[in-house]
């Protein structure tokens, strides 16, 4: 058996235990039975508690929002509520604090505990425990009307309370890590100081980041101005562009630091993204064909990729030269397992982790292990050479972002959901392909010379600049105004 068809049994046995897992995912229940508690908003006149009572109930709307997509239309629905959710901690902040979120939403009788622990599956994990829930739609209306009466609006995401990467605190700096080593990157280990705080920790490798990466508090920024001037009106298309990090389970390193330009909607059930977006009525989407692929070749070679060749091809090409490529089977074969080669850190790794993902059944694992171990070796090579780990998130942001902003200010209304771009203001489709595309590729020049290799600058805590974007700005190396390239075409 050849190398393609192990990657093939590989690609069936991975598939089939997702379905399975999706089989198992809970789906909310419409409870016929149930007792709707008192609505109760409790009332304190201590000093600041107003303020406080205002804060607590805007989050709620949030979660409001949230679970609009979740619950029945009326009546009492039985759902999980997990602590780990991405956008519950958008809401809360933290895991304890959306703990604490969701006892305020017990006591006000907005859900009511059904079940102290509930086994479901989330995915890319393993599996997570969480309370199961009664949700009381009438309660629901109740607090709308209380919220509506006092003049109190659901928290923002990605707007308001987004973090300032201008006000991270610097006072505190790390001394025993080389700011070098902070990247974009997964499978590494930060240790916490001891005399730090989880915070103060994530605020001084923010820092640290901003040194190392010199467009993220510029774009950071920008973000906020996008979702101020142009998205007030459509809050589950506001973005946010912040590091992510995750901890271990001993909470003493961090394992991973991510980014990704993301919004409300990027939380939700693929199908129930897609009512959402159907819900706008976009009628024009350009999706930028194997995104991430595309750009680390496009980075590589220092010219944009176009969107006729195909990647997932050039992989192919190079395992099994003259095989056929059907869009169905081989296409489809690489494409699924192509995010475990890429992201993994070495051919053994990838190796090992797909043959643990598959419960170390199939076709043996010396077999797993060679022909995945061929697969990365055809995707480095099919690509450049070069892998980007999670910083390919953190450039293909930054190239999108430049190119929604130029559409924004050009009086184009655009949205963005990861690599996808969504519009209502065309009347011709291949126009707005044309469009972004052009977008796409004039940015990509334009933007080359810092993604291609991200420089290791390292200021001293005294320095007269905030952070290397600070010090190009200053000397006058670098200043982002829009491109109304639009009106060229």
């Amino acid at each position: 058996m050849d190398t393609f068809e192990d990657l093939q049994t590989i690609y069936e046995i991975l598939e089939t235990k997702e379905e399975k897992k999706k089989k198992g995912e809970f789906e909310p229940l419409k409870v016929e039975e149930y007792i709707v508690p008192e609505f109760n908003i409790p009332i304190s006149n201590a000093k600041g508690s107003a303020s406080k009572r205002k804060k607590k109930l805007s989050q709620v709307l949030s979660f409001i929002e949230y679970a609009q997509y979740l619950r029945f239309s009326d009546g009492c629905t039985l759902m999980p509520i997990p602590q780990t959710s991405k956008r519950l901690l958008s809401i809360w902040g933290s895991q304890m604090s959306v703990s604490r979120g969701i006892k305020y939403m017990e006591e006000i009788g907005l859900i009511s505990p059904y079940v102290q622990t509930y086994r479901f599956h989330v995915k890319g994990k393993k599996e997570n425990y969480s309370k199961l829930y009664r949700y009381y739609k009438d309660n629901e209306d109740r607090v709308l009307e209380y919220c509506k009466r006092e003049n109190i609006v659901k928290y923002e995401y990605g707007m308001d309370d987004m973090i300032d990467i201008s006000l991270v605190n610097t006072c505190k700096l790390l001394e025993n890590i080389p700011i070098s080593r902070i990247r974009f990157k997964h499978n590494i280990r930060l240790f916490k100081p001891e005399n730090y705080t989880e915070k103060e920790f994530e605020d001084a490798l923010v820092y640290c980041l901003c040194i190392n990466y010199p467009m993220l508090e510029l774009w950071n920024h920008k973000v906020k101005e996008i979702n101020e001037r142009f998205y007030k009106k459509y809050p589950d298309f506001r973005l946010s562009f912040y590091p992510s990090f995750t901890w271990s389970k001993s909470r003493r390193s961090i394992t991973s630091i991510g980014i990704r330009v993301t919004n409300p909607l990027c939380n939700l059930p693929k199908e129930e993204r897609k009512k959402v977006i159907k819900q706008y009525g976009f009628n024009y989407i350009k999706d930028i064909k194997s995104s991430v692929p595309r750009l680390t070749l496009s980075l590589n070679t220092g010219k944009w990729i176009e969107e006729n060749i195909d990647i997932y091809e050039l992989i192919f090409r190079k395992i099994y030269p003259h095989g056929i490529f059907r869009e169905k089977v081989e296409r489809e074969i690489i494409k699924s397992l192509f995010m475990r080669a890429y992201f993994d850190v070495s051919k053994k790794s990838v190796a090992n982790h797909t043959w643990r993902a598959m419960n170390k059944k199939g076709p043996g694992k010396k077999r797993v292990y060679a022909a995945m171990g061929e697969l990365r070796d055809a995707v480095v090579d099919a690509v450049g050479g070069r892998l980007f780990d999670n910083e390919i998130f953190y450039f293909e942001s930054l190239l999108y972002l430049m190119t929604l902003y130029d559409l924004l200010c050009c009086g184009i209304m655009t949205w963005l959901l990861y690599d996808c771009f969504y519009s209502k203001d065309f009347n011709d489709e291949i126009s707005f392909e044309e469009l972004i595309t052009y977008g796409i590729k004039k940015n990509f020049l334009k933007a080359n010379m810092f993604l291609r290799d991200v420089k290791f600058i390292e200021f001293k805590h005294e320095s007269k600049y905030r952070s290397a974007e600070d010090a190009l700005i200053k000397n006058g190396f670098y200043e982002y105004k829009p491109n109304c390239w639009t009106t060229t075409l």
